[in-house]
């Protein structure tokens, strides 16, 4: 298992998004707000959208969140220095599926992770889903990730919270009143650098405090990166601790998955 990893910038919230059509109430706008639940809708099936970075910039992870694609679906994605889906220029043009490490429609999402940085200004995705008249995606995120030098202990754990209401009646009943489900990743890392703890976790805690979304990929190396990868908000941050050891402290985190 590899270290987990986590982006705390989003890149895609400062770029220009254009897209291939959109339904009047569900503009490409909606992929940078970070409400999950809230989609880009095309008017027809392929559609696609093109992320403008507007200068080079190194990054090394992508993701597309709360997709909707049917079992037949696939996404291209091309990252490029020329102009948004052009040949010329790419650092990477591959089309992905569901039968694809990347790609879980259980959990709606596509994350991808590069071996290494590339630099890039465009990135373009190609949603195909062959058993609907429209595509969909409500989240999307660029960036650059960053490996914790060392791994969460044991005793971390992900779970689903079920925000559904239950009532029971006079005569024994219970009335169920379904609503959404999302994960929670609850961890602790007992080893923190000095070097993360006043870089990365500081990034963290200034940057995206709890209003703004992280990606956490738990293992980078797992053959279902989408399901083991969670786009959400940081819940209760817990201090930085000193520790007995010079130069060494622990964090603790929360989770829980963006709707």
């Amino acid at each position: 298992m590899a270290h987990a990893a986590i982006v705390c910038e989003n890149l895609a919230d400062a770029g220009t998004l254009t897209a291939s059509s959109a339904e009047a109430l569900m503009p490409v706008s909606r992929l940078q707000d970070g409400h999950v639940g809230k989609r880009w809708r095309s008017t027809a099936d392929p559609g696609y959208f093109t992320l403008d970075l507007a200068a080079d910039v190194s990054l090394d992870t992508l993701g597309l969140f709360g997709l909707t694609l049917a079992s037949t679906g696939s996404i291209r994605v091309r990252v490029s220095t020329a102009a948004g889906g052009a040949t010329s220029g790419n650092v990477h043009d591959v089309t992905y599926t569901v039968a694809d490490e990347e790609m879980d429609l259980d959990y709606g999402a596509f994350v991808l992770p590069f071996a290494s940085p590339v630099s890039a200004r465009y990135v373009r995705f190609d949603l195909a889903d062959g058993a609907a008249s429209y595509v969909e995606a409500g989240a999307v995120l660029a960036g650059l990730r960053e490996a914790f030098t060392y791994n969460f202990v044991p005793g971390a754990g992900v779970t689903w919270n079920d925000r559904s209401r239950k009532s029971k009646t006079s005569g024994g009943q219970t009335l169920v009143f379904p609503d959404n489900k999302f994960r929670v990743v609850d961890f602790n890392l007992e080893w923190v650098t000095a070097a993360q703890r006043y870089g990365l976790h500081e990034t963290i805690g200034r940057v995206n405090g709890t209003s703004a979304p992280v990606l956490l990929i738990l293992d980078t190396d797992s053959d279902n990166l989408a399901r083991d990868s969670i786009f959400g908000l940081i819940d209760a941050p817990a201090a930085a601790l000193y520790t007995n050891l010079v130069g060494i402290f622990a964090k603790a985190y929360r989770i829980e998955e963006r709707g």
